[in-house]
Formats: C-alpha cells, sequence, structure tokens
C-alpha cells in the first residue's frame, strides 16, 4: 500500500488513464519496430548486418514487453478507480433520486397547503372587493349627503339673511349723509310697506336719522297703501311723482349706493311731487310679477320708468 503511494500518477483517475494510454501507445511503436527491423533482416543478405538488425529488433521487443509490463498494473488501477467512480456516482445518483424523491414530497405538502391558503386568500379577496364597493357607495352617499348640507347651510344661510333686521352701520350712515348734505331742505316721505314690522320700523328711524342730519325736510311716514297694480314692492325702491324726477331723487340714489345699498326707481305721479323711500321685505331690491328697473350706482342716474 505504502508501496503503490510511491508509483507517480496513481491517485487520479485521470493520470492513471494517460499513463496507461501512453505505455501501450510506446509498446506498440516498439512492436512495430520490432516488425520492421525483423523484416529487413531477413531482406539483407549480408550476415553481419542480419545480426545487427535482429540484435536492434530483440531490443525493440525488451522495451515493448518492458512498457507492457508497466502498463498492465496502470491498467488494473484504471479499471480499480473506474468501478469506484461508477459506484460513487451511482451513490451519488442515489442520493440525488432520494432527494428528488423529499422534494417532490415537500412540493406536494406545499401544494396541499398552498390550496387552502388560496381558497382563503380567494375569500379574502372576494370580502376585500365587497368591502370596497361598499366603501364607494359610502362614499357616493357621504358626498351626495355633503352636498345635500351644503344646500341646506346655503339656504339656512339665505333664510338668515333674508330674515335677519336691516340697520345702518356707522359707515353707512355717515356716507349717506355726506352725499344727501349736497341738496338740503329737499322733501322725503318714508314708507313702509308692512306698518306693523318692527324691521321695518327700525330701518326707516335708522334712514331718517341720515335724513335729518343731512337737513332734508321730513314730511312724514306713510304707512299701507303703496301698492299699484296689485303688487308690492320688496327691498328699497324710490317714487317720485315728477316727470323727469327731480334732483333729489338722484341725489337719494346716489346716496344709498355710496352706502352699498342698491335701490329701485319708479316715477309716480300720482302720488304727488315729492321723493318717497319705499322700505319693503329684506329681500333683494326687485318687483314682484313686474319688469322694473335696477339701478346699478351708475351716474348719471337713469331716467326711472314711469307708472301712472
Amino acid at each position: 500500500m505504502h508501496f503503490a503511494q510511491l508509483i507517480p500518477f496513481w491517485n487520479s483517475l485521470d493520470s492513471v488513464r494517460r499513463v496507461h494510454s501512453d505505455l501501450e501507445f510506446a509498446a506498440l511503436v516498439f512492436f512495430a519496430l520490432l516488425v520492421l527491423f525483423d523484416v529487413l533482416a531477413h531482406l539483407s543478405e549480408d550476415k553481419p548486418r542480419v545480426r545487427l538488425l535482429e540484435k536492434i529488433g530483440l531490443a525493440f521487443f525488451a522495451v515493448a514487453v518492458f512498457a507492457e509490463l508497466l502498463a498492465y498494473p496502470y491498467g488494473q488501477r484504471n479499471d480499480n478507480l473506474s468501478a469506484e467512480k461508477i459506484k460513487s456516482l451511482d451513490l451519488e445518483a442515489g442520493d440525488a433520486l432520494n432527494k428528488a424523491n423529499a422534494a417532490r414530497i415537500v412540493a406536494q405538502s406545499a401544494s396541499d397547503i398552498a390550496k387552502p391558503a388560496k381558497e382563503t386568500a380567494d375569500a379574502a379577496k372576494g370580502e376585500a372587493d365587497d368591502a370596497s364597493r361598499e366603501a364607494d357607495n359610502l362614499s357616493r352617499h357621504l358626498t351626495a349627503t355633503g352636498k345635500q348640507l351644503n344646500a341646506v347651510d346655503e339656504k339656512r344661510a339665505r333664510l338668515v339673511e333674508e330674515l335677519s333686521w336691516r340697520d345702518l352701520t356707522e359707515k353707512q350712515s355717515d356716507a349717506l349723509t355726506t352725499v344727501l348734505q349736497s341738496s338740503p331742505g329737499s322733501r322725503i316721505i318714508i314708507g313702509m310697506t308692512s306698518p306693523d314690522s318692527a324691521e321695518k320700523r327700525q330701518y326707516a328711524w335708522a334712514m331718517l336719522s341720515a335724513f335729518l342730519a343731512a337737513k332734508w325736510s321730513f314730511v312724514g311716514f306713510r304707512q299701507g297703501g303703496l301698492e299699484f297694480d296689485g303688487r308690492i314692492p320688496i327691498g328699497i325702491s324710490i317714487w317720485c311723482g315728477r316727470q323727469p324726477c327731480s334732483s333729489s331723487s338722484a341725489t337719494l340714489h346716489n346716496a344709498l349706493c355710496a352706502a352699498g345699498i342698491t335701490s329701485t326707481s319708479v316715477s309716480l305721479p300720482a302720488f304727488g311731487p315729492d321723493v318717497i323711500l319705499v322700505i319693503g321685505d329684506a329681500r333683494p331690491p326687485k318687483w314682484q310679477d313686474l319688469e322694473h328697473l335696477s339701478l346699478e350706482c351708475k351716474t348719471p342716474w337713469p331716467v326711472p320708468k314711469t307708472h301712472p
């Protein structure tokens, strides 16, 4: 065993095969030379030459036999190493087959586990889709509800604005007085469409304070009887009994504009020459069911529409 370890190229299958092949090839070469020199000896007629060729042939034969002798253990070693290699490959193949079978079993187990997991995932996805649809429906419902609430808030704000009592701020009162002072002594009547309305009375007294501060001549209040053609004016309107209206009407209009108060104007000769400031319901200035002239605080003051 220790001697075998000293033989060169003994432990590697590839090295053993290469050395065995080289020795076999060398033996064939020397056998071929043996045959060649033997033929030359038979063909030669010179006896000394024949003896020399035979000796050389014998030497080639000896070398060929020696190569065969050396190749023999390498051949045996090649067979042993090949058998060991085949056995090792068989073991590896068997181990690989066992691992493949184990992997197949694991894969089957994983498949068995994955199947209910997939079913659970599908069910969860279905529930998630249902929840998403419910969330979308709820979102649309909330959006619609929000719009309804916004509409209610806007309506409430409008109602609060319409129902809130009108009054003149200090700034509005100063603006009214400043413009009205350009026509001192002008005669003014303050009319109210609903004399029993405390809100209109309060607003009328606030207006009266501005007129008196501007030194206008207050004729008196006119309560009721301000309808014409069965229609009742709303908002603030200026009635004049002349055609065209006097400059006092224009001054009053400009004063209301300066205070940020929109008004309409109508010429009604039947009401006499005085200017009447009519206070209607607290809504945007307009004439109910009647085409009317709405002033937008422009200069010069437009000519008002005449009503008989």
